[in-house]
């Protein structure tokens, strides 16, 4: 048996393929990458397996129109691909790739693929029904958050798959040292990609200048430089470090007391759980959250850090939150939600297993 898995991107930039291939190996299932290498640094081989880069040009800076034009080229040379080879099962990432992919797939691969959905796609509104038909004819879809089922069709096929991985989950502990050791400094941290500034903007004029408040920002992002402008004209507290490498990640993490997670409000990022929710989680750190996003469900009913209104000022909410703060009920929150999300793994992981055999 052999599987292609059809990504839209290079392999490194999408690690959560891995969750799908620790089981396809772990069952002895064969497998090949098939990418969109829109930067040119696939290797040809990748974990053993073979990758066949799709060499199409589109850049993420794009318009939305360009870039559904691309999407549409790239889909076209993955079915002269799939012509030419055959697979027993595919594994297809993002909604615009399923759009253009679904005649194809219904006639050649009905029930025979997964659809695996990490982001909310502007085009969804348009393309509502295909995108049903999709779900309905895969062997199974999977979402990275429970969030996105509020706007997603026909959620009887639908199984979580957390941007986490397992073994993140299972040293977890290692990270407990402690929170708020020191009452004279918080460190804030913002890692990952920095792509909204008026959310991000909200938070440094909040805590811009404040006694004993320092705010970092690790990452790049299409507001990135935006943002370091506007914070280093205004405020004395901030510091943006730049790109990093993906293994110096928890490091950031580690030397900061909280993750900024506040984010725009739009479907997606209202919808969605974040690559930060989870480091912070994982590192045991308490997260700021607005109100309007899905994470400040998990973030009230664990106890895991503060939930923010529109109307709220940041700074006076993290005082209060910090007089009252109660790290055995928070490191049991942490407790308590890792073991949820380690439960849905393994409905993950048996549902690879027992579709595929």
């Amino acid at each position: 048996m052999k599987v292609g898995i059809v990504l839209s991107g290079n392999i490194e930039s999408q690690p959560y393929v891995s969750y799908y291939t620790d089981v396809f190996d772990n069952i002895d299932i064969d497998y090949e990458y098939i990418c969109w290498d829109r930067e040119k640094v696939n290797p040809s081989v990748y974990n053993n397996h073979n990758v066949i880069s799709i060499d199409v040009k589109g850049s993420v800076r794009n318009n939305n129109f360009r870039k559904l034009y691309d999407y549409w080229l790239f889909s076209k040379n993955v079915k002269n691909h799939l012509d030419k080879n055959h697979y027993d099962f595919l594994l297809i990432h993002t909604i615009v790739n399923g759009v253009f992919l679904k005649n194809y797939l219904i006639k050649y691969y009905k029930n025979k693929y997964i659809f695996d959905i990490r982001d909310y796609s502007p085009i969804y509104p348009f393309v509502k029904n295909t995108v049903e038909k999709i779900i309905t004819q895969s062997l199974f879809t999977s979402v990275s958050s429970e969030g996105f089922l509020k706007w997603l069709p026909n959620k009887s096929k639908v199984v979580i798959s957390h941007n986490v991985s397992k073994y993140s989950l299972d040293v977890s502990l290692l990270n407990n040292n402690g929170l708020l050791n020191n009452n004279d400094s918080i460190t804030i941290l913002t890692i990952g990609k920095i792509r909204d500034f008026y959310s991000n903007k909200r938070v440094i004029n909040d805590l811009g200048n404040k006694q004993g408040i320092k705010m970092i920002f690790s990452g790049s992002g299409i507001e990135s430089e935006k943002l370091e402008t506007f914070s280093l004209n205004n405020y004395n507290n901030i510091l943006f470090t730049g790109p990093y490498e993906k293994k110096d990640e928890s490091t950031f993490v580690k030397s900061s007391n909280m993750l900024n997670i506040v984010l725009p409000k739009n479907i997606l990022s209202t919808s969605l759980i974040s690559n930060r929710f989870y480091l912070a989680l994982t590192h045991r750190k308490l997260m700021i959250v607005n109100e309007e996003s899905f994470q400040a469900t998990f973030i009230k009913k664990y106890n895991l850090g503060i939930i923010v209104k529109s109307e709220d000022d940041i700074y006076v909410k993290m005082m209060e939150y910090i007089k009252d703060f109660d790290y055995n009920s928070f490191d049991k929150g942490c407790d308590d939600l890792i073991g949820i999300i380690k439960k849905d793994i393994v409905i993950f992981e048996n549902t690879i297993k027992e579709k595929l055999s």
